[in-house]
Order: C-alpha cells, then structure tokens, then sequence
C-alpha cells in the first residue's frame, strides 16, 4: 500500500498556497512553519521518527492531542498559544481535505479530535494618561538617537502602529497635506495579511515626526523607499529593536515616577492598547476605534470595553488634545534544531521584502 510522504506536500501549504493564494504574509508563514517544525521535533522526541520520512498516515487519533500537551508540559505553553499551534494545524487539514481527500484522513481526524482548550483571557497592558504624559516628559537628550526614539514613541501612540507596522513604514508612506486647514500627517501602514490601513496622526507628532526627517535627511524624493526609523547597525529597524526602546524608557520613567508603571512588563503593542483604551474613554465609538486599529473584526475591539478602571474623564473632548501630546513640557525565543521549514519561511519573507 503506498503512503504519501508530509513534507513536499507541507512544503507547498506553507511557500506556495498560503502566501500566493491565501494572501498570507510573510510574519503568518513563518509562524507556521514554526509549528510543524516543533510538530516534528515532537514526533521526533516521542517516535524517533525523522521530518523527511513522516508519512501522513503515520498520526495516530491521539498524536495531535499528545503534541498539544507536550507543548503545554515541556514547553510550557500556555493555553493561548496552544489553540494557535491547533489553529495552525487545522488549516493544513482544511488543505489536505480540499487537495489530499483520500490520503489524508489519519491526519484530519488526529486533528479533528483535539479541542480548543478555554483560555483566561490575557490581560490587557496599557499606559494610564499619567504614564504617557510620564513618558513624553522625559527630559530626552539632544542625540540623534534619543531624538529618533522620542518621535518612534509618540507614532506609536498616536498611530496605534504596531511594532512591525512602525517598522516597515517608509517615506512613501508619509501623505503630507497642502491644506493648512488640515492638520495632521497621515500614515499609510501595512498590517497583517498585507492589509493596508492609513491613519491620521496628531499635529504635535505631525511636528515631531516632519523634524526627524528632516534632521536625517529625508525629505527628499529620493527617500521614499527608506524607512523612516532606522537603528544604528540596520537601515530596517527590527520589532526587537523597537522593543528595547521601550524598554528603556518605561525604565527611566519608572525610576523618576516610582508610584506609575505597575505592571510586570510593557512592550511596544501597550501602546496600541493605551491608544484604544483612550480613545474608549474619550466617548469615541467602537467602530471608529475599529477601523483605526486595523481589526477586522469587532470582536477585537469590544475588549477595550471590559477595561473597568478607566475612569472617562470629562475633560477628554477632543483626542488631540489629551494625553501626553498637547501637555509635554520637553520640545528639545528554548532553541530548537532548525528545520528547513523555517529557514524557507524567513527566505521567502526576505524576498517578499525586497
């Protein structure tokens, strides 16, 4: 009886269907590539059984369940980020039973029978109007880079750019209007799945942001194709770069504020929720928010609105003018062995990006 080998046709889910049919970027193939590569690392560990000689018949009604709990024991995975490995393999099946109907059941049914396992929902990091206007106020000093820092980190608030958003964007992204009436640089970011979104930012950080270019040259027709923040080493500045730019600050802001910056850690995404969450509190709607944030569904927003200890501040008429933007007083990854799954994966985002 002949059996049919996984990786080729894996190989063709993951660097040939999902991002030439399905649309799907770079950030969404890699992150699945990475989920059969700890797949195989499991079947591995359990079966000794090598990446290239998994057959599709080899899953057992209990090896996608057992690859879950090995996730959740010896990786420590939390319930969150099991369900997304699950999501993971449930969309291979959705292909192999479009593609590979008659070979493919061992599989299908191994995945069918795992459930999604309730998750508490993740707590929610954001920056009360306090702690922005802690931030902003940092006395920044005059280097180049502490200036490049404090502009990334009033887009971030006032765009609700994700991490990998602020650091894609480019000078072409920049729209600059010519009526003086209009006030307030617009954004074009590129989200998840290759969607684009353009966001109005505030005049202040329209300021902020027109000076950076200026001060770095790039206000130039010859610049579009750069991007607007770079790091010292790199012209593409990394998420992790962005990261440790926080970091650092909501560290300094901590050490003067002593009594602010309570929770366990932040990361670039607490800006977007502060955005959000501000937002809610100054009486806009949720469909707004919605579409200012890029989600696709409103079901992404309405967690804003289980935020119970933002008090709505009366004097939040206008979003432009609360927070930290109108009142600053300062204008001066356990490593596993790398599979070809993966190493393709960040090939293949390297080349979309060129």
């Amino acid at each position: 009886m002949d059996r049919t080998l996984m990786l080729p046709i894996l190989e063709n889910f993951l660097y040939t269907y999902l991002p030439k049919e399905k649309g799907r970027g770079p950030n969404t193939v890699l992150s699945y590539a990475y989920v059969f590569q700890l797949l195989f690392e499991f079947c591995e560990q359990s079966n000794g059984m090598e990446p290239a000689g998994i057959h599709l018949e080899d899953f057992q009604n209990e090896t996608i369940r057992d690859f879950l709990f090995w996730l959740e024991t010896a990786r420590q995975s939390g319930a969150s980020t099991r369900n997304q490995r699950l999501s993971a393999l449930k969309a291979f099946s959705a292909y192999l039973a479009k593609r590979y109907f008659a070979v493919s059941h061992s599989y299908r049914q191994s995945v069918g029978i795992a459930e999604v396992k309730k998750a508490v929902p993740a707590k929610l990091t954001y920056f009360t109007i306090e702690e922005i206007k802690a931030l902003f106020n940092l006395p920044f000093k005059q280097t180049a880079s502490e200036q490049r820092d404090r502009v990334m980190l009033s887009v971030l608030y006032a765009s609700g750019a994700r991490a990998q958003e602020l650091c894609d964007l480019e000078v072409g992204d920049l729209i600059w209007s010519d009526d003086s009436s209009e006030k307030g640089c617009r954004l074009t970011l590129h989200g998840k799945a290759g969607k684009v979104r353009i966001v109005r930012i505030s005049p202040r950080c329209t300021d902020l942001l027109r000076n950076h270019l200026e001060n770095k040259n790039l206000k130039n027709t010859l610049s579009r194709d750069k991007h607007v923040f770079s790091s010292q080493t790199h012209e593409h500045m990394t998420p992790s770069c962005v990261s440790a730019v926080v970091n650092k600050y909501v560290k300094r802001a901590k050490s003067i504020n002593p009594l602010l910056f309570n929770e366990r850690k932040y990361s670039p995404h607490s800006f977007r929720h502060s955005v959000a969450t501000h937002m809610l509190a100054a009486k806009i709607s949720l469909p707004t928010i919605k579409n200012f944030l890029g989600h696709e569904s409103i079901q992404s927003t309405l967690v804003y609105a289980r935020v119970t200890d933002v008090a709505i501040d009366s004097a939040l008429i206008d979003y432009w003018k609360h927070a930290a933007e109108l009142n600053s007083q300062n204008d001066s990854v356990n490593k596993t062995e790398n599979f070809d799954l993966v190493a393709k994966a960040k090939q293949l985002k390297k080349e979309l990006s060129e």
